[in-house]
């Protein structure tokens, strides 16, 4: 399985856990599928934007669908249908080396995870992380909680090393409650420095 297919699938993996918590102000939104333009992913429904550089690709909705699931494109209700599958991947993009990626999540919180905030989230999630790695054959998984800077701002996240293939890769992800909802923006690399200096790219506007 390709790499990119093996975090997207343990990023959903995450949103199936069940935790106790204390909870956080609640803030009404509808999600909308993001939009692309050029290297630019923008979703103003939950308030996030990542500027890509030019030589990054961005992967369109039929492209999209082999880690949604589905052409979201032809979902007609975009708020229901993640309702009812729990998380999706809103977008996937890649580095000019066609190896590092940065992909976002959408999550409807279950009724559990809706009395976590965005911090006791990742607190909550590295055994789950590591699990669902393990399973599809990473070995020698480390997930601890930490937290990655973005344009602007700070999000609570954790940061995964793993080895595949005898090779060791980097995962770091940033979560943002919103809502219903929690947003999760993941990047993976082969390079453990420049993982983190992904986020550079990302807002959140809410």
């Amino acid at each position: 399985m390709r790499l990119s297919k093996v975090f997207a699938a343990a990023v959903l993996a995450v949103s199936m856990f069940a935790l106790t918590a204390c909870g956080e102000a609640k803030v009404s939104v509808t999600p909308v599928h993001g939009t692309i333009s050029g290297t630019t992913y923008t979703n103003d429904s939950v308030g996030l934007k990542i500027e890509a550089p030019e030589t990054w690709t961005l992967l369109g909705d039929a492209d999209l669908t082999a880690y949604a699931g589905v052409d979201l494109s032809t979902v007609s209700d975009f708020k229901a249908y993640i309702d009812e599958k729990q998380a999706v991947i809103d977008a996937f993009m890649f580095a000019e080396n066609g190896a590092d990626n940065v992909n976002v999540a959408i999550e409807k919180k279950n009724s559990v995870t809706k009395l976590l905030n965005a911090q006791k989230y990742a607190e909550a999630a590295p055994e789950t992380l590591k699990n669902a790695l393990e399973q599809a054959g990473l070995s020698d998984v480390n997930v601890t909680v930490s937290s990655v800077k973005t344009n602007g701002g700070e999000l609570p996240g954790c940061k995964t090393t793993a080895t595949l293939n005898g090779m060791n890769v980097y995962q770091a992800n940033g979560i943002y409650s919103i809502g219903d909802y929690f947003v999760t923006i993941t990047a993976t690399s082969y390079d453990e420095n420049t993982c983190d200096s992904y986020f550079e790219y990302v807002t959140v506007t809410k």
